[in-house]
Parts: C-alpha cells; structure tokens; sequence
C-alpha cells in the first residue's frame, strides 16, 4: 500500500470538513487529524490507517459528495415529521440514538439530518412500527364514547415523564370497563412500538381529570351503556 503524503491527508482532512455537518462523521475527522499530526512525525502509516484513509477518501469522492448535496436540497418538511415522531419514541426508549434525539427535538423546526443518520434512525425495524401506527386510521374520534378494555395498559398511558417514577398497574384494574368521552386525538407522540399505540385522551364518566389512553386500550361502547 502507498502511504498518503503529508498532504494528501490534510487536504482529505479539509475536503471532509468542508462537505459535511458539524455533527457528522466526527470519528473519521478525529482519525484524519490524529493521522496528520502521526503523519508530520514520521514517514509511515499502518496498514489499517492507510486502508481507513482509503475507505474516507471514497466516502468523500466528487460523487458522494453530489450525493450528499442531493439529499440536503431535497430535505424537506416530510423528513422532518417523520425524524420527530420517531424521536419521541426513542426520547423514552433511552440510550438508543441519544445524540440524534438531542439534534431533532432540540431544534424541530431547523434540524437536518444527513442520509445515514436519516435512514438508521427511521428505517429500523421499531422506528417503522412508529410510523405506521401514524399511517393507520384513527378508530376513534373527539366525542365518541369509548370503553376501557381488560387487556388495557392505561398505567404504560400515563406514565410521567419523572424517570424515577414507575408505571402502576393497579391503574389498568381500576378502569376496566368503564365508560368514557374522547376529548382530544393524538394527544400525545407515540411511545410503543406496538400496533394500537395512538394516544387519545378520555374523559371517563364519573371522574374529574381526563386521563391519557393507547388506541388498544379502547373498544366501542354499546349504545346502551352510553347515558
């Protein structure tokens, strides 16, 4: 293997700063410097420095880097939904993409997500089953009566956000059966990666607070029971 010239790697250094975010590839720019500096104090490179140098280089060809601005110009407000949905579940499904959820939530209305980060945060198997809990219809709307089901997970529904606190499953005894309202849709972002985990918030008859419940947790009231 040729070993790079002094230059060859600081201009892949600049060339890699140049065409890319400030958050992205953080670890090929450390490597590129830690390189250089290496590379100033000696004539020679390993074997594996100089085949990563390699893999970098292709990353950052003229052709990736079309590639690259592709993606950014055709960014849009679609991408943008779909990384914040995805980014309220992994916000309670810690640490997976923690440095992501920080960027996306951080900044809703202005963060970028390059290509990869895009795809590996919103192309997993659990970040699909989000999505298309959003792409399914609503079962319910804002004034129907509903009824709470045996097999609810109410205490998962209104679990706070307080780490320290746990969910209660006395909670889901409490409400089985019992009637209720509809008083807002998509009440809150979906946080399981389960079917039915579309948020409503009820108002049951009888109690004061409305309370927060996953779509599965539902079923259709008999027309009887409805006073």
């Amino acid at each position: 293997m040729n070993t790079p010239s002094l230059l060859e790697v600081e201009c892949l250094l600049d060339r890699v700063y140049e065409n890319s975010e400030a958050s992205e590839d953080l670890w090929e720019k450390g490597f590129l410097e830690s390189v250089y500096e290496q590379r100033k104090k000696r004539d020679y490179l390993s074997e594996g420095q100089i085949r990563t140098i390699n893999k970098i280089r292709d990353q950052y060809s003229q052709e990736a880097i079309l590639e690259k601005q592709a993606w950014k110009e055709n960014w849009s407000d679609e991408h943008r939904d779909a990384a914040i949905k995805v980014a309220h579940y992994y916000e309670v499904n810690k640490p997976y993409f923690s440095d992501i959820v920080l960027r996306v939530l951080s900044d809703k209305e202005n963060f970028f997500l390059t290509e990869k980060d895009y795809t590996k945060f919103t192309n997993n198997k659990y970040a699909l089953k989000i999505l298309n809990n959003y792409k399914e219809e609503l079962k319910f709307k804002v004034g129907q009566p509903v009824q709470v089901r045996a097999t609810n997970k109410l205490d998962l529904a209104n679990v706070s956000d307080n780490p320290w606190v746990y969910p209660n499953k006395s909670e889901r005894r409490k409400y089985v059966d019992k009637v209720g309202f509809v008083i807002e849709v998509d009440a809150k972002p979906v946080r399981r990666a389960a079917t039915g985990s579309r948020m409503y918030k009820v108002l049951i008859t009888g109690e004061v607070a409305p309370i927060y419940a996953h779509e599965s947790d539902l079923k259709r009231v008999k027309k009887c029971l409805v006073k």
